[in-house]
C-alpha cells in the first residue's frame, strides 16, 4: 500500500499515469487545502475547478454524514452531455478528473412517461 506521504515525484507519477489513460481531458490534482497542485489546465480555470468540486465534495460528504454518521464518499461521479467529472479524496490530495465518457446515454427512464405540464408520473407526484 502506498505511503500516506505524498512527495513531489509522487504527485508527479499520478499525473502521468491518469493522463495516459484514454478518453483524459483534463486533470487537476489538488492538496489538502483545495489549492490545484498539478494541472492541465490554465491556472484561472484550474482555480475553478478546484473551488467548485471542492465546495461540491464537501456538501456530498455533509449530506453522506447526515444520512448515516458511520458513512463517508469515497468518490463523487458526475455525467453531462459533454463529459464525465470524476472527484476522488484521499487524506492528502484530491483528484479531479474530466474525462470523455465510454459511452454516449440518452435518460429517458422507461416506463416512466412524462408528459410536458404534468405533475404526476409513475405513480409519484412531483410537488
Amino acid at each position: 500500500m502506498a505511503s500516506s506521504k505524498r512527495t513531489h515525484s509522487y504527485v508527479e507519477e499520478a499525473f502521468r499515469q491518469i493522463c495516459e489513460q484514454p478518453g483524459i481531458v483534463d486533470v487537476v490534482i489538488l492538496n489538502a487545502a483545495g489549492n490545484p497542485v498539478r494541472t492541465t489546465l490554465e491556472e484561472q480555470r484550474s482555480l475553478e475547478h478546484a473551488g467548485m468540486w471542492t465546495q461540491l465534495m464537501q456538501k456530498s460528504k455533509y449530506a453522506v454524514q447526515n444520512i448515516d454518521p458511520e458513512d463517508d464518499v469515497l468518490f463523487l461521479r458526475v455525467r453531462t452531455k459533454q463529459h464525465e467529472t470524476i472527484v476522488t479524496p484521499d487524506e492528502k490530495l484530491t483528484y479531479v478528473v474530466v474525462q470523455n465518457p465510454q459511452d454516449k446515454i440518452s435518460v429517458k427512464p422507461q416506463g416512466i412517461a412524462l408528459s410536458k405540464g404534468s405533475n404526476e408520473s409513475a405513480g409519484g407526484r412531483v410537488i
